[in-house]
């Protein structure tokens, strides 16, 4: 997604029901996603997730 000229990347995705967090990697950049119903979501201003 872009907007003038900064950048967001984003994921969006399920999680098992028994599942507390997940850890997603970027172009060797780690975020913590949100992990909440069964779902899960992160996202990192400046085009990399970490």
């Amino acid at each position: 997604m872009t907007r003038g000229d900064q950048e967001l990347n984003y994921v969006i995705g399920w999680a098992g029901s028994d599942v507390t967090a997940i850890t997603v990697r970027d172009h060797g950049h780690l975020t913590e996603a949100t992990v909440q119903g069964g779902r899960f979501t992160a996202w990192c201003p400046d085009g990399l997730l970490g």
